[in-house]
């Protein structure tokens, strides 16, 4: 419960025109890695942890190569490839290596443990996001937004760590 407070603070401190789309695709997206999740842990509970990890990423990688099929997407991709900078593309193939790490992580956690104790510890990269947005961008909030994302930060950290001690104690 705290830490779903945690990341409703951090949704209502958002601008108000873009609480609406931001709801909707939220939802949506923890609807989808909610489902994925469960799936992941049904596919490591029939199979070893290297075999679970890379087969539903070929799937993954035999669906993106039958996209490239269809020629107006395949036009569209590399005429953005070509648009590209080479300093985007190096940022581009490190952001690549960096989710494959967090990917591996993330389903050897579920391998180890519940999708949904994996879900709630993963609200901790709202408060990454709001303190790597305050110190590398320098994103400065004030007034009620400035309490509110502390707030949601407090309840997380909160939150992570009573489940941490009911979890193991």
């Amino acid at each position: 419960g705290i830490l779903i407070f945690g990341g409703f603070l951090f949704f209502i401190t958002e601008k108000k025109e873009l609480r609406v789309t931001v709801f909707s695709l939220a939802l949506c997206g923890a609807a989808c890695f909610g489902i994925s999740n469960v799936l992941t842990k049904i596919t490591f509970e029939k199979t070893n942890f290297l075999a679970g990890f890379f087969w539903p990423r070929m799937g993954g990688i035999m669906f993106a190569l039958a996209l490239i099929l269809i020629p107006r997407i395949r036009q569209r991709v590399f005429a953005l490839s070509e648009t590209a900078s080479i300093a985007n593309r190096g940022w581009y193939f490190a952001n690549r290596v960096y989710g494959s790490l967090g990917s591996f992580l993330v389903s050897g956690a579920i391998f180890l443990a519940h999708p949904a104790l994996v879900d709630a510890t993963q609200s901790m990269r709202h408060a990454v996001i709001f303190a790597a947005g305050w110190i590398v961008l320098k994103e400065r909030a004030h007034g009620l937004r400035l309490i509110g994302k502390m707030g949601a930060t407090t309840s997380i950290i909160i939150g992570l760590a009573a489940l941490g001690l009911v979890t193991y104690a």
